[in-house]
C-alpha cells in the first residue's frame, strides 16, 4: 500500500491529521505535483487551517474559490514579507520550483520574489536579516537554553550529593 493509498484510508477513517502528514511527506519527496498540493490545501481547509492551506495553494494553480483567501491568510501570517513567505516553504519544494516549469499563477507569485532571496532560501540561509528580524536562529537559542539547564542540573546534583554526605 503506497502513501496515497494510506492517506486515502486515513481520510476515510476520519484521521485527517495522519492523512495530511502522509500527503506532505509525499509532496516533499516527490517531483513537483500541483495536484497533490491542491489536495493538501483542501485537506487543510477541512481541518480549518486556512493559513496552512494557503501555503499549499500558493504552490499550485487552483480554481478553488477559497484558494485566494487562504493565500492571503498565509501571506498575512508572515506579515506580507515575501522573504518570510519564501522561508516558510519547505526547502525541497523550493528546489523543485526553481527547476520549473510552473503553472502561470505560481510563476507570477514567484516572479514577485527577489532572486537573491530564492537562492538564499535554497541554501537554507537568509540574505541579510532573518525573516523574523531576530539576530540569531531559534535553534541556537534552544541550544543555549538546553546548555544552561544542563549546567544547572549538574550543579544541583553535585550540591545534593554534598548535602547528603554531610
Amino acid at each position: 500500500m503506497g502513501a496515497l493509498d494510506r492517506a486515502n484510508h486515513d481520510e476515510q477513517q476520519g484521521d485527517l491529521g495522519a492523512a495530511r502528514v502522509r500527503l506532505i511527506s509525499l509532496a516533499i519527496t516527490s517531483p513537483y505535483d500541483p495536484g497533490l498540493y491542491e489536495r493538501i490545501a483542501r485537506l487543510c481547509c477541512r481541518m480549518s487551517d486556512k493559513a496552512e492551506a494557503g501555503k499549499w495553494y500558493f504552490l499550485c494553480d487552483s480554481a478553488d474559490s477559497e484558494g485566494p483567501a487562504c493565500i492571503d491568510r498565509f501571506r498575512a501570517r508572515h506579515g506580507g514579507d515575501m522573504r518570510a513567505i519564501l522561508f516558510a516553504l519547505p526547502k525541497s519544494m523550493l528546489a523543485k520550483i526553481a527547476r520549473g516549469p510552473l503553472p502561470r499563477a505560481v510563476s507570477e507569485r514567484f516572479a514577485a520574489l527577489d532572486p537573491n532571496d530564492l537562492r538564499a532560501a535554497l541554501r537554507g540561509k537568509s540574505a541579510g536579516r532573518l525573516p523574523s528580524g531576530k539576530g540569531c536562529s531559534g535553534d541556537l537559542i534552544l541550544l543555549v537554553v538546553c546548555g544552561v539547564v544542563l549546567v544547572l542540573a549538574v550543579f544541583g546534583a553535585i550540591g545534593l550529593i554534598r548535602m547528603l554526605r554531610d
